[in-house]
């Protein structure tokens, strides 16, 4: 049986291929549709495409329909084991213990900022993600001081860089579950390597954030064991489990800043003050 022509990649194609995301996009953020009605949408606007502009046998449209649905179950066990994580600890008023308790074992406020905005945040997105650090974390940065809109933000760039093993690695994970890696190991390598530099990034810019280079030069301790942490520790473990790669040196960090907030170093008040424009 002779193969099937392979789709050529071209401007055309990859805008068409672009479409059912932007539709989704526009629904979601533009339009203010629920996901409920926006991603049966989406689905729609790629389903026709695949039909109509790729050729995309009906049959194969089926079969791959039916394989998102069965991948979807797998996700969606994480999604509701997050969600019950984070109502148990709401409910028992955790989080607003470890706020009180970051503020009693260091009263510099770079540190405490940190414990919050780089070190729970992955912590929350290696063992939960989807959206479950955010909705933790902006309110403990509110409770330091910091304007709702910031307090956002910075929790965003404080994660971001976890996204990729987070979850207990659900995005590789279902990566793998649609497009074979030939080489696992050495991309897992390389991931390791650009996300050392992601947290690198994420760390200084939350730093300068929020105390500009006075704070720069008063955290730089923290910053370095902290980016060690989270990027040799990734390395090491994503190519023999990735499940635990972000887990492992997210815990390891708690620990870490913890000991670090105990030392004379950080038991004043950080050497420069915080930026006006980001309190509240």
């Amino acid at each position: 049986m002779p193969e099937e022509p392979a789709i050529p990649i071209n401007l055309l194609n990859w805008l068409l291929a672009l479409t059912p995301l932007a539709v989704l996009l526009i629904l979601l953020v533009v339009l203010r549709w629920k996901a409920a009605q926006a991603g049966p949408a989406g689905y729609l606007v790629a389903a026709a495409i695949a039909v109509l502009f790729f050729r995309t046998p009906i049959q194969t449209l089926a079969i791959g329909t039916a394989k998102g649905f069965w991948d979807a179950v797998f996700i969606l066990y994480i999604v509701w084991t997050a969600l019950a994580l984070y109502e148990v600890a709401k409910g028992g008023n955790v989080f607003e213990a470890f706020r009180v308790g970051v503020r009693e074992f260091t009263p510099n406020r770079l540190v405490q900022f940190l414990a919050f905005g780089l070190v729970f945040v992955l912590f929350l997105q290696a063992a939960a993600g989807f959206g479950t650090p955010i909705a933790v974390v902006a309110p403990l940065l509110i409770g330091l001081g910091i304007r709702p809109l910031y307090a956002v933000s910075l929790a965003l760039i404080g994660h971001v860089w976890g996204n990729s093993f987070g979850s207990l690695a659900i995005s590789w994970l279902a990566m793998n579950l649609v497009v074979p890696v030939t080489e696992p190991t050495m991309t897992l390598v390389v991931a390791g390597v650009l996300l050392a530099l992601g947290v690198l990034g994420s760390a200084l810019t939350l730093t300068l954030a929020f105390g500009g280079r006075s704070a720069l030069r008063d955290g730089w301790p923290l910053i370095l064991v902290l980016v060690i942490i989270y990027g040799l520790g990734q390395l090491a473990i994503a190519p023999f489990v990735p499940e635990l790669a972000a887990l492992v040196p997210a815990a390891l960090a708690l620990g870490a800043i913890y000991w670090l907030g105990r030392r004379p170093r950080y038991q004043t008040q950080m050497a420069g003050d915080v930026r006006q424009e980001i309190l509240i």
